[in-house]
This record gives C-alpha cells, structure tokens and sequence, in this order.
C-alpha cells in the first residue's frame, strides 16, 4: 500500500493456495513461511503475482489446521467474514449465508 495508507494492525501474514508467507512491515514486503504440501518453490515462484523474500536453508511445509482451528475459522470467523467478504466466507470456509 501507499504510505498514506493506514493499516493499524497488518498485514501480518498472507495464506495462498500454495504457501505461506509472513510480512516484513520495516521492509515492506512478504517472506515466504512454509510450502503447502506437494508443491514447489517454482510454483510459487510461478504463480504469484509479487516478489517476495525467501527464508535461509529449507523451506519447511505448511502445518495443517487441527480440527479445532478448522471449526473457529468455519464458524466464528467465517461468520464475521461473511460480513464483508460472503462469497470468501461462503466459498472457502463453507459458511452457510
């Protein structure tokens, strides 16, 4: 974003499709976190959209949501999304609208 731009509490971190990435604020740009399972970093690299930093030594693999994570983001979460983002909320976490 723009300097003038406020954002008060992020971006902290971003979940794709294929990775994981954290948000260097000082710098101003993401780092990539950990790989989903079964993909490359030249899928990454390939389809995303920004440059982005890469960690030192191995690149870890995602950890799944445990169950209990998985229902916060499809119930409370997931509700409070479908607020401002329904079709997000409804496609991805399953909340019903």
């Amino acid at each position: 974003s723009a300097p003038e731009v406020h954002r008060p509490g992020g971006p902290h971190a971003l979940v794709t499709g294929k990775a994981l990435f954290s948000f260097d604020r000082d710098r101003q740009c993401f780092c990539l976190k950990s790989l989903h399972p079964g993909i490359s970093l030249e899928e990454v690299q390939e389809n995303t959209g920004f440059a982005f930093d890469l960690p030192e030594g191995e690149i870890p693999e995602t950890v799944p949501p445990t169950p209990e994570d998985l229902a916060l983001m499809r119930g409370l979460v997931g509700r409070q999304a479908a607020e401002t983002y329904p079709r997000f909320a409804s496609k991805v976490l399953g909340v019903e609208l």
